[in-house]
């Protein structure tokens, strides 16, 4: 039995209406750089450590020069909308969008949990009479094609408003935090007037043959007859016509079906960037690890410039900074991409470099509460290090001015804990770990392993300690990767040290 038209969605590639989306491909920008004809909270009054841009011109775009970046600054949920006149009802918004998370983001029981979503509305006279909408939790690192349906029971309509909400987590676990960013390009709207296919799909792969999963039932179909020239490849999204069929599909899944009207709405492969430079570093005051991060079907070289006449050819490079200052940092990618042609990419941040806010008065003797409890509330200090709170931050690391929220251009990380007298390495650790400490009393002494929420999960009874240095040596092996503490305890006295296991 055939569907009824009015239950199902229609999509023709050759009726795009995507003239009438205002800067559908992300090409205009202003120079703040905020998208033309988008409204955004991409400029949003905030002090430091936020980086006021939540919407960013991007490179890394499905076509044209660019795309716009929602970028998680952990203060604000990125937003770009635009509404703008239609006189034709479209049965669906298609995009092409990245979205990546960062590491244990969404995981189960983990604390930090974020989405991405796109929603389309149908307007008359401001009020909303159609709809659709899509969201997600799930990274996809290659540019894909996204249909939205708009629901079909509006007759009268003056005006169409798109909104892409990106994410607003910047953190995750490791020793490299990470934003959300959901990277979104070339909008359309899509019209099915003159087109006799009344369903859409996906093709997937079955046990031993293809089906078209129906988009609007996610029903399995086997096509038993199609038309001719037709080809089916999975992933490929598919607009069809059918009537049902006894015939017995060979692998023994799906409804069998005749399918009448087929065409090919998006192949599976689609362009994307071939090479991508990118990192992340962790500041020790002075000295800064960088992390590469970039991606390229082979990187064959990396070129850095620490924006003070230094350079490095090294995959993952140390730099001191000699003076205080705001440093740009660039990282110039060569690779080749899956063809064997050359390729290159440039990514650049900003790093600055300060020793004027430590005030070694303001650091507290050990067992103060606040500094060895595993609370969780970051704040970004002066020196753009960012601690676990604010009680840390200015009485363990001694500065003299936080802002609320995380470091977005820095990972987590605390300063130096030597006057804690606890000492890790290496650091970052892997599955075999040496703790040092001192302690001028001969006292019981016990180490346990903390994780991020103060829970105890590992514990070495040690026995009498004598004054001076001692070395221990933990077994980590059987620990997941990400942040934990290592917690030394000499009788009531309790020392506290924030690592990170690989």
């Amino acid at each position: 039995m055939k569907k009824h038209y009015s239950t199902f969605f229609s999509l023709l590639l050759t009726q795009f209406l995507f003239a009438q989306i205002p800067n559908n491909d992300f090409e205009l920008w202003d120079n703040q750089p905020v998208p033309l004809y988008w409204e955004t909270n991409s400029h949003p009054l905030t002090l430091p450590p936020f980086d006021p841009y939540i919407v960013k011109k991007d490179t890394q775009r499905y076509s044209g020069n660019f795309a716009a970046n929602l970028f998680g600054n952990g203060a604000f949920k990125a937003y770009a909308k635009t509404t703008f006149a239609v006189n034709i009802h479209p049965l669906a918004l298609s995009l092409y969008y990245k979205l990546s998370f960062a590491p244990c983001v969404n995981d189960n029981g983990y604390f930090d949990q974020d989405t991405s979503s796109v929603f389309v509305e149908l307007l008359n006279n401001s009020l909303v009479v159609d709809s659709g909408y899509w969201q997600s939790k799930t990274t996809s690192l290659i540019y894909s094609q996204l249909i939205v349906p708009v629901s079909q029971n509006g007759t009268v309509f003056d005006s169409c408003r798109i909104t892409l909400h990106g994410g607003k987590v910047y953190g995750g676990c490791g020793f490299a935090a990470a934003a959300t960013e959901f990277k979104v390009d070339h909008l359309e709207l899509l019209n099915n007037s003159n087109s006799n296919c009344q369903d859409t799909g996906v093709v997937v792969m079955g046990v031993e043959c293809l089906l078209i999963r129906d988009w609007t039932t996610s029903a399995l179909l086997h096509p038993c007859s199609l038309p001719n020239g037709a080809l089916l490849h999975e992933g490929d999204t598919v607009v069809y016509s059918y009537t049902s069929s006894a015939c017995v599909s060979i692998c023994m899944q799906g409804a069998g079906v005749a399918v009448s009207c087929f065409q090919i709405l998006h192949a599976h492969s689609s362009p994307g960037p071939t090479c991508g430079a990118n990192f992340n570093f962790v500041k020790h005051l002075d000295s800064v690890n960088f992390y590469n991060n970039s991606f390229a079907d082979s990187i064959t070289g990396y070129l850095w410039s620490f924006g003070d006449g230094d350079t490095s050819s090294f995959q993952n490079p140390t730099h001191v900074f000699t003076h205080d200052s705001s440093y740009v940092v660039c990282l110039h990618l060569i690779g080749l991409d899956s063809a064997g042609n050359n390729c290159t990419s440039d990514f650049c941040d900003t790093i600055l470099i300060t020793h004027n806010c430590i005030d070694s008065s303001l650091i507290c003797p050990p067992g103060s509460l606040c500094c060895d409890a595993p609370l969780f509330d970051p704040v970004c200090g002066c020196d753009s290090v960012t601690y676990m709170n604010a009680c840390v931050a200015t009485l363990w690391g001694g500065v003299t001015a936080t802002y609320p929220g995380p470091c977005v251009t820095t990972n987590i990380q605390t300063v130096s804990e030597t006057e804690r007298g606890v000492f890790i390495s290496p650091i970052p650790t892997r599955d075999r770990a040496v703790v040092s400490y001192t302690t001028n009393y001969s006292l019981n002494t016990e180490i346990r392993i903390l994780n991020s929420l103060g829970q105890v999960i590992k514990a070495f009874y040690i026995g009498i300690s004598i004054p001076g240095l001692h070395k221990t040596e933990m077994d980590l092996s059987n620990l997941a990767s990400g942040f934990y503490f290592v917690e030394v305890r000499f009788g009531n006295e309790q020392r506290l040290k924030k690592f990170v296991k690989q």
